[in-house]
């Protein structure tokens, strides 16, 4: 699990680096964090990419992140910078997203797909 951390987010393949176990344990880590900085409680937005990796990715993520007490928005389908605005103009605590990384997609011989995936968190942008 070590590797997937990067400087501004984090990264791995689907299903061998970055699975649903890992994103409940991220929800629950960055839920532990918000409430930490926000004991009064806080609201994030999640959003995700069309990817079919992203629905059940988003899903354990927000379990996660409501098992520590954190309220989430789904936001939906929506694109990076459509994520940024929505937590900078909406006012959230801070949000995350689940897309794909910029790095190329890569299959393997078996008929599982391996998707390079990217889990992107963010605080609140503006106040």
């Amino acid at each position: 699990m070590a590797g997937i951390y990067k400087a501004y987010d984090i990264r791995g393949i689907y299903p061998t680096e970055l699975d649903e176990e890992i994103m409940l344990k991220l929800g629950r880590a960055y839920g532990d964090m918000l409430t930490e900085a926000h004991p009064e409680g806080s609201t994030i937005v999640v959003g995700r990419d069309m990817r079919t990796s992203g629905e059940v990715l988003k899903n354990k993520l927000i379990e996660g992140l409501t098992m520590q007490g954190v309220h989430v928005v789904y936001g939906g389908l929506m694109s990076t910078p459509t994520f940024f605005f929505a937590v900078a103009a909406c006012g959230f605590q801070g949000g995350m997203q689940v897309s794909a990384s910029p790095s190329l997609t890569c299959t393997t011989a078996s008929p599982t797909r391996q998707e390079r995936r990217a889990l992107g968190m963010t605080p609140a942008l503006m106040r």
